[in-house]
């Protein structure tokens, strides 16, 4: 008896858990909508940056190469 009590009880924490995840999910989705519009751009420029900053390094290996052969 004891073990069906605590069973029950497991399943209505676990089914009112299941429901505050489920009402969350919009409320997630969102937060993670306006991160994406407010540091999309921030990411852009950061990888456009890097791209450059590696251009650059190639660039001047390739120099270096030159220089001495």
């Amino acid at each position: 008896m004891a073990s069906e009590a605590s069973t029950d009880k497991n399943k209505k924490k676990l089914a009112k858990a299941a429901d505050t995840y489920n009402k969350s999910i919009p409320y997630l989705n969102e937060i993670r909508q306006k991160l994406n519009d407010r540091l999309g751009p921030v990411f852009d420029k950061l990888m456009d940056s890097q791209t450059k900053y590696l251009n650059d390094m190639a660039e001047l290996r390739k120099l270096q190469r030159q220089y001495y052969k």
